[in-house]
């Protein structure tokens, strides 16, 4: 038998092996042939023609040539092609004849940002390599981005120089490049520009601004209160709001203008070639409108407005950091104004936020000096008008004498982590003012805490609550506790079993500023609360606001279904109060009664057992009212004139807010209005009372406006009737008469 073995170095070796008998003493072999189990003897080897390697290691080289994934092309000395791959048949989409003969690199691969063909050519025939990157055009259009390398090869012996290409396509490379470069430069959620890429068009645009002396402004916004409706109703929702407010900012600007996104909930612009301010004012006042309007998501509406601050080149900065600062600063001036506006940035403002630091650094101190106080407001029970709670409110004594409310120094204390010390000491204050007013025999009434939101979600309240009660020696069901509808919806889980924990130790709990947040039914109905307030904001605008007042009726019939009380905060006009009384309110709270005082002045409230007027609730009766607005005094004596002798009351206001206060505080049948009004038109007035007080009969007296505008109120059902002046007695007693017929129907 023969074999080719191969010694661990040394040459490939033809063997014959034949068997033979086992040796009397080891065989002395080759460490390599050890192994074999026979005699080994050297023949020559096997006569092996010698075009049969040859052969194969071209099938093998011609198998690879065609399997490559790179298109490969052959061309000979006059890089004329002669041989291509399948590969570069695809790439190029040409058949296999078209292609032998074409001059290489040139009719199919022009050099479209590469070198002139000479010019490689040229490398190429001197250097034997090229590289480089060419655009390869397919026959049915496009073309494809390649890199190419060619490699000069001599064929031996003295034979003659083929060029070797290979072509990768570096297609999906430069898509994968370009979606990096795109994803660095922009926010993935809007597609908007990030504030990086802003920021390098701010350069841009700055420097182009210099050279021509133009203006631009930058537009810094920021969605209000978007973390409660993001930490409410979840992420998901979250994410729609932002989208649509990107998109509805782009729908504002001009296609030259740069929108981009600036944070979690902000937003920036980028406006170029301003004119003047008054355009920006158009702007703004716009993407206000756009960004008020409720966003649907899975059929359901959130209205989110927006702050803006507004910066100019070149009179408020010339770097881009320094206009964004600016605008950014100005955007914080408007959510102090109230939110839902918008600022031009002032120098002034630099120095509000100088103050800031001041308090800051001065807030530091104020706990150890002793520098809050706490004020004491009464909430009354409107079923008795007694006092049955008092709400403690934080109040700092700075060292200059100035005494700042906790809307001034909270914010900085929750930025600073000082929040939940002040938190403590507000506790045990409040607690050891119970024991003092039980000492001395008054009668017992709770008091409520308020909790900041990062006490609640940080600090372990329950423990903390246990602990001062402990030492205070104040029975638990004498305070309340005070939470925020947002931070008790931020983990409606986690503040569920907290709520039961505190409700265990015998606290009650309400719900503060609700209605101002994102709650889920289905988690309040799962609080554990006692009380729901209504926010302020809501009651202010009661007597004028259709909105607000159904949003209030809303909350008090919500909570009595849940078995809650309701307190009105904010309450400090009796015609707020009788609106409240007649929706069913428990509780009121505001000016009205009390402001929030020192704990002496609320001692002697206590003491003084002083009592909110009952008669104050109720509206007068009815007496078929008629209201008469109008600021024209001689027009109001006409009408009163006219209906002396008649059956009908007689209420007169001279501009539509003290007419609100008069219709809550009365049943009002007929309201008879002017047209041109202070404040606002008539039509507009008679439509709120419609929304108001839909039963009540609405006559407008006009000698202006258009008759197209009143004809379609009285379409709507705003106007029941109008009368043209002069007025003429007969036409005003058959309107009130029919009116009154209707009323009382």
């Amino acid at each position: 038998m023969s074999a080719f073995i191969r010694k661990l170095s040394g040459p490939l070796r033809s063997m014959l092996l034949r068997p033979a008998a086992r040796p009397a003493a080891p065989v002395q072999a080759e460490p390599a042939l050890a192994w074999a189990a026979g005699t080994q003897a050297e023949v020559r080897p096997p006569v092996v023609p010698p075009a049969a390697p040859h052969a194969q290691q071209l099938s093998l080289y011609r198998d690879l040539f065609n399997r490559s994934r790179d298109a490969m092309v052959i061309a000979d000395e006059q890089c004329k092609v002669i041989d291509v791959n399948p590969a570069w048949l695809r790439l190029t989409g040409l058949g296999r004849a078209e292609t032998l003969g074409a001059p290489l690199l040139w009719q199919t691969m022009p050099p479209v940002t590469a070198p002139a063909a000479d010019d490689w050519q040229r490398e190429l025939l001197r250097d034997g390599a090229w590289q480089g990157e060419l655009l390869v055009r397919h026959q049915q259009g496009g073309a494809a981005p390649c890199l190419i390398d060619i490699r000069a090869l001599r064929l031996p012996p003295s034979g003659p120089t083929r060029f070797v290409a290979v072509c990768s396509d570096v297609s999906a490379l430069r898509e994968a490049r370009a979606l990096l470069e795109y994803q660095n430069a922009h926010d993935l959620l809007t597609g908007l520009p990030n504030r990086s890429l802003l920021q390098e068009r701010m350069a841009w645009s700055l420097g182009r601004s210099q050279r021509e002396a133009r203006r631009m402004a930058v537009i810094y916004i920021d969605l209000d209160h978007f973390k409660l409706l993001n930490d409410g109703l979840g992420r998901a929702v979250g994410d729609v709001v932002l989208q649509e407010s990107g998109r509805r900012i782009v729908d504002c600007v001009r296609l030259c203008d740069t929108t981009a996104r600036a944070g979690a909930d902000e937003f920036a612009l980028l406006i170029e070639d301003v004119v003047n301010e008054n355009d920006l004012l158009r702007l703004a006042e716009r993407i206000l409108a756009a960004l008020g309007t409720p966003v649907e998501v899975e059929a359901d509406a959130h209205r989110v407005t927006a702050s803006l601050g507004i910066s100019l080149y070149p009179e408020d900065g010339i770097e881009p950091a320094q206009l964004l600062r600016n605008a950014e600063l100005a955007m914080r001036r408007a959510k102090e104004a109230g939110k839902g506006c918008y600022e031009f940035y002032k120098p002034e403002m630099q120095a509000r936020v100088r103050q800031r630091a001041e308090l800051d650094r001065q807030l530091h101190y104020a706990l150890d000096r002793g520098e809050f106080v706490l004020h004491y407001q009464p909430q009354v029970d409107l079923r008795t008008g007694q006092i049955a709670a008092f709400e403690a409110l934080i109040r700092w004594q700075t060292p200059d004498g100035t005494l700042l409310g906790p809307g001034r120094f909270i914010p900085v204390a929750e930025e600073s982590n000082l929040i939940h010390a002040i938190g403590e000491w507000v506790l045990q204050e409040a607690c050891q003012a119970l024991q003092r007013w039980q000492a001395c025999g008054l009668r017992r009434v709770p008091i409520a805490v308020n909790l900041a939101a990062s006490q609640f979600a940080r600090q372990r309240i329950d423990v903390l609550v246990e602990r001062v009660l402990a030492q205070t020696g104040v029975s638990p069901e004498w305070l309340e506790l005070e939470l925020t509808e947002s931070v008790s919806m931020q983990d409606p889980v986690a503040s569920i079993e907290l709520m039961h924990k505190l409700k265990a130790m015998g606290l009650s709990l309400s719900i503060d500023d609700f209605g101002t947040g994102y709650s889920n039914m289905a988690y309040l109905s799962r609080f554990p609360v006692d009380k729901l307030k209504i926010d302020q904001s809501f009651v202010r605008g009661l007597t004028t606001g259709a909105e607000e007042k159904e949003i209030a009726a809303a909350v008090v019939q919500l909570a009595h279904a849940l078995g809650m009380q309701v307190i009105a905060e904010g309450v400090e006009q009796r015609s707020q109060l009788q609106v409240l009384a007649a929706m069913g309110c428990d509780v009121m709270q505001g000016f009205y009664f009390s402001p929030a005082v020192e704990e002496a002045q609320a001692v002697s409230l206590l003491a003084a057992e002083r009592m909110l007027d009952l008669n104050a609730l109720s509206r007068a009766p009815y007496r078929r009212t008629i209201l008469l607005v109008d600021d024209n005094t001689a027009l109001r004596d006409a009408v009163a004139a006219m209906l002396e002798g008649e059956a009908f009351e007689l209420l007169q206001a001279a501009d539509p807010q003290a007419a609100y206060d008069l219709l809550a505080g009365h049943e009002v049948g007929v309201v008879i209005t002017d047209y041109q009004m202070p404040q606002e038109d008539g039509i507009t007035f008679l439509a709120k009372v419609k929304q108001m007080y839909p039963q009540t009969l609405r006559v407008l007296l006009t000698g202006y406006g258009s008759t197209e505008l009143i004809a379609a109120a009285v379409q709507r059902g705003e106007i029941f009737r109008y009368i043209a002046k002069p007025l003429l007695r007969h036409e005003v007693m058959d309107t009130l008469r029919t009116a009154f017929q209707r009323y009382e129907r």
